[in-house]
């Protein structure tokens, strides 16, 4: 009796774990105020190209746990799609409170660096991808994004010192060559 009770269970449970998506709703219709099951649907969503439906999902993992940094988190790596103010806000949010896992605080760094860039806020990009590059030295993007920064400040030299690191790590990244070729030739016109 009781393998057939299991076996019953088993097979009602695969009805609900179709995918991430059913099992997440799932959790939600039964605890509905699990924050990060509606941060786990919204990513869901969002990786199946489905951002109208993620929004709503990381809206209310915030409306129900304003201290939780890993909600703010992911609802700023969406509107990073465009919506650049809010996800200053939000990744600042992120970074205020603080997530669980390093890489996490990392990548909100790392994003909130990328939005300040957008932005026009140069320093403060530079101020994040720094901050980022202290816990991940070798991370191609970050590297890349300072160069980018630096030279949009007009600070050739870094810019130059962090594409070398970049074509280090990466000979053939293309973008980093071709920056640096621009970075020679305007320091050939200027007599350097």
């Amino acid at each position: 009796m009781y393998v057939v009770w299991l076996g019953f269970y088993s097979w009602s449970q695969g009805l609900v774990w179709r995918d991430s998506g059913t099992l997440w709703s799932y959790v939600i219709r039964q605890y509905p105020f699990t924050v990060d099951a509606y941060i786990n649907r919204g990513n869901f969503y969002l990786e199946r190209g489905n951002p109208s439906r993620a929004l709503p999902d990381f809206d209310r993992a915030v409306m129900l746990e304003p201290s939780h940094g890993l909600a703010y988190f992911n609802r700023g790596g969406f509107a990073l799609q465009g919506n650049f103010p809010m996800a200053l806000n939000d990744l600042t949010a992120a970074i205020r409170l603080g997530m669980r896992a390093e890489k996490d605080l990392i990548l909100a760094y790392q994003n909130r660096g990328v939005v300040f860039a957008r932005l026009g806020f140069f320093e403060e990009a530079i101020g994040d991808c720094t901050t980022a590059l202290e816990h991940d030295a070798r991370n191609i993007e970050l590297l890349f994004n300072r160069a980018l920064s630096f030279y949009k400040i007009g600070n050739r030299d870094q810019a130059l010192d962090d594409v070398n690191m970049v074509l280090g790590l990466m000979p053939d990244y293309g973008l980093a060559a071709q920056m640096k070729a621009l970075i020679m030739r305007e320091a050939q016109g200027d007599g350097l």
